[in-house]
């Protein structure tokens, strides 16, 4: 009994060794784009607790860290190692966050004192390693939530509604305001009110988790334009390669609307939107986001986006 435990231990020693250095590469190459949903960017964000974790379990199978010493010394450690990982990664051209670098220091501390004989020190341990790793954990169940319901509630894309279906909005706050308003909706309780900032561009992006377009024929939606003035935007419409690609006007699908005063419902069909890349179908198992852009503004113009939603 006593060898076969031996076995089991080196085996695991074995798999600890293998995940750590598999993983290890992945802090300065690959990882989710600015297209993959929410999802995928916050488990790859998880991922850091989970492989500080391994690699502090790793540690101990060789080096005893049951003294409080070695508890703080393994602390600054990785603190230290993390930063200088974001800082190679900024000078590299990734993305560099500092939520990383508290994220390694929440995998130690959960590979630390969640696997220790039980003490007054440990348990202490446990419990700030629960706290630490709470947001992180509430944050990947919330995009998994996100990312279900708006699969569920297809074929309506976005109807501006609920949490999930804000999230799925993108816009700087320099160029547009955006709120929910009950004032105008042909479903549901909300509609977005969008207000654009006079400029050269100014506009908002959906991004779209529920990419998968192919059994429906027509894409529609509904503005509120509330002016007796025209207001003119621009609606596109992309797949991940575009998005991922050059991002070339003729790649994607774009179409003037003509927004007048009162309801104003558009309707697209999908065909047109396939057809619209100059060189190339668009792949409608794949459309990533809908944008919606003015260009040269006079002043500030209001109005309302509801119901988008495919048939």
């Amino acid at each position: 009994m006593r060898e076969r435990g031996n076995v089991l231990v080196r085996l695991f020693r074995v798999l600890l060794s293998l995940l750590v250095l598999s993983v290890s590469p992945l802090f300065f190459v690959g990882g989710p784009d600015w297209v993959s949903p929410d999802i995928a960017r916050e488990l790859w964000n998880f991922g850091h607790i989970v492989f500080f974790a391994a690699l502090t379990l790793l540690i101990h199978q060789f080096i005893s860290l049951t003294q409080w010493r070695r508890w703080l010394l393994l602390t600054v450690l990785v603190l230290v190692v993390g930063m200088v990982i974001e800082l190679i990664q900024g000078a590299i051209g990734r993305h560099k966050s500092w939520q990383d670098v508290f994220y390694n220091l929440t995998g130690v501390w959960v590979g630390l004192f969640w696997f220790l004989k039980p003490s007054p020190g440990v348990w202490l341990g446990r419990c700030i390693a629960l706290v630490a790793l709470s947001p992180a954990a509430i944050t990947v169940l919330a995009a998994a939530y996100s990312y279900g319901l708006m699969h569920q509630q297809m074929p309506v894309v976005n109807n501006f509604d609920s949490s999930a279906d804000m999230q799925q909005v993108h816009f700087n706050s320099a160029q547009v305001q955006i709120t929910q308003s009950e004032n105008y909706s042909v479903n549901g309780q909300f509609s977005l009110a969008v207000t654009l900032n006079p400029g050269r561009y100014s506009g908002i992006r959906l991004t779209i988790p529920a990419r998968n377009w192919t059994p429906y024929r027509h894409l529609k939606m509904s503005f509120f334009n509330p002016d007796q003035e025209l207001l003119i935007v621009s609606l596109r419409i992309s797949d991940l390669q575009h998005d991922r690609g050059d991002n070339l006007y003729n790649d994607r699908f774009n179409k003037l609307l003509t927004l007048k005063q009162g309801w104003n419902e558009v309707v697209i069909p999908l065909s047109e939107i396939e057809s619209a890349p100059k060189t190339r179908a668009m792949n409608v198992a794949e459309v990533s986001s809908i944008g919606l852009f003015a260009s040269n503004l006079a002043h500030a113009r209001k109005f309302f986006w509801d119901y988008i939603y495919l048939e």
